[in-house]
């Protein structure tokens, strides 16, 4: 229901909460048609993240750096090294706890049997990461509002994917395998 709450749209913060200002989290979010996985044939409607641009590594080590004080070149290796142990454990088959992140872990599917005995490792497939949001994370994607972006030339361009958020490790610069 509607509280009547107004939002600063400089500061995107709550202008009359009970406690005072309370910043709130907007995203956009675009419509595209797409087709029924049930259906081909036909098509429906769906709401689909409009992500406003990508955070590179580089941009977060400038602000670790203003942030702690410590050198741009130092801050950058430290998340080098951490993200090659991130790696090295998911690919050693371990989950990975970053709160207030959450847990990352591989996850994949295979062809289904009628016997175990039958079930082959060439029949796993569709590996990917999956992150389960730590519970702060969690409590803050309930609370996330969302906005429709208007701009109809938005609307026809794909959104960017997040899977380009790791740094890209040439296969002979893997230090973990």
């Amino acid at each position: 229901p509607y509280t009547g709450t107004r939002i600063n749209a400089s500061t995107n913060q709550q202008s009359n909460g009970p406690q005072g200002p309370q910043h709130l989290n907007i995203m956009k979010y675009i419509i595209l048609q797409r087709a029924n996985p049930q259906d081909r044939r036909k098509a429906k409607w769906y709401a689909t993240p409009l992500l406003e641009r990508r955070v590179r590594q580089a941009e977060l080590t400038g602000q670790l750096t203003e942030t702690l004080g410590i050198r741009y070149g130092i801050v950058r290796k430290i998340i080098q090294v951490f993200l090659e142990a991130v790696v090295r454990h998911l690919l050693a088959g371990r989950s990975v706890c970053l709160r207030p992140l959450g847990t990352l872990r591989i996850s994949f599917t295979s062809d289904g049997m009628e016997e175990p005995e039958h079930v082959t490792p060439d029949m796993i497939r569709d590996l990917k990461i999956v992150i389960t949001p730590d519970k702060l994370l969690k409590e803050q994607l309930s609370n996330l509002h969302f906005e429709l972006h208007e701009d109809s030339a938005a609307a026809s361009s794909p959104h960017e994917s997040v899977v380009e958020m790791m740094p890209s490790i040439r296969p002979s610069a893997r230090p973990w395998l």
